[in-house]
Parts: C-alpha cells; sequence; structure tokens
C-alpha cells in the first residue's frame, strides 16, 4: 500500500512540475512588447539589413541583440513575429537574397567563386551549411543555379 502511495504522490508532483513549465511556456510565447520597442527594434533590423552585417559569420542572436540595444528574447519575438521566421532562418534568407541579387551582376565576383568561398563571403560556417540553406529556400544547389545564371547570361550575349 505504501508504495501505491509513494506512486500516486510522484504522479501528482510530475503533473505539477508539468503544469509550472507549461504555464512559464505560455508566459515566454506571450511577451508582450509596447510598439515603440518593437518599432525601434523593427527600425534598426531594417537599417541592419541596408548595411549588410548579416554576412559576418560571428553574427548570433546574442551579439545582434547588444547591437541593437535589446535582449535575445525581445529580438526573437519580433523576428518571429515580424518576419514571419526563426533567427537562423532570417539570416540565411537575407545572406542567399545578397547572393542572388549579386551573382545577376554582369561582372559578379561569385561567377568565379567556389562553393567554399562564396560560403565564406556570406558568412556562413561551412560550404554545406549554404548549400543545405540555399536548397532549403530555392529548391536547387547553388551550383546548379550558378551554372543556370551563366547558360542564360551567355544566351542572351549570342542573340546580340
Amino acid at each position: 500500500m505504501n508504495n501505491l502511495l509513494d506512486k500516486f504522490e510522484d504522479s501528482i508532483d510530475n503533473l505539477n512540475k508539468t503544469e509550472y513549465f507549461s504555464q512559464k511556456s505560455i508566459e515566454l510565447k506571450q511577451i508582450l512588447l509596447s510598439d515603440e520597442v518593437t518599432q525601434k527594434i523593427l527600425i534598426s533590423l531594417d537599417k541592419f539589413e541596408r548595411n549588410q552585417k548579416f554576412c559576418d559569420s560571428n553574427l548570433t542572436l546574442t551579439s545582434l541583440a547588444k547591437e541593437l540595444n535589446t535582449n535575445n528574447k525581445y529580438l526573437s519575438k519580433i523576428i518571429n513575429l515580424h518576419k514571419q521566421k526563426s533567427f537562423t532562418q532570417y539570416i540565411h534568407d537575407l545572406r542567399i537574397n545578397y547572393f542572388i541579387d549579386h551573382l545577376k551582376e554582369e561582372k559578379s565576383k561569385y561567377r568565379s567563386y567556389n562553393i567554399k568561398g562564396i560560403a565564406d563571403d556570406l558568412g556562413f560556417k561551412t560550404s554545406r551549411s549554404f548549400s543545405t540553406a540555399f536548397h532549403k529556400k530555392m529548391n536547387r544547389y547553388p551550383s546548379d543555379y550558378i551554372k543556370e545564371i551563366k547558360i542564360k547570361k551567355e544566351s542572351s550575349f549570342d542573340q546580340i
């Protein structure tokens, strides 16, 4: 009987812990930010994007939050809500969009770089993480995309 009572008490303790952690999780999801704080962070993110600081390979949520004079939770929450993606996905998308925009330029340095060189220049830690992020966004690998751009440029040159 004692053993059964111990199991029952353990079950009640576990339920209480689960309820406590569930409540904390809900509280984190419901971080409320004033419009002023939200606008300040969004303006700072816009400036961050324009200055192309996303190509820094040492960039982290913490380092960006520090640079924007905010904290990790606020920054993460704003990126999740306003950019509708995680911090990592947000940075990857910025880097890939930057690469695509510059690859289309007539004398793009990226046309002569290998994948490792491109990944390094864009701030990715490895060429594999770049290729994976690129494939996830574009549904093709960067090497294939570069070939497609080269073929399009050559065919448009041949038509002149």
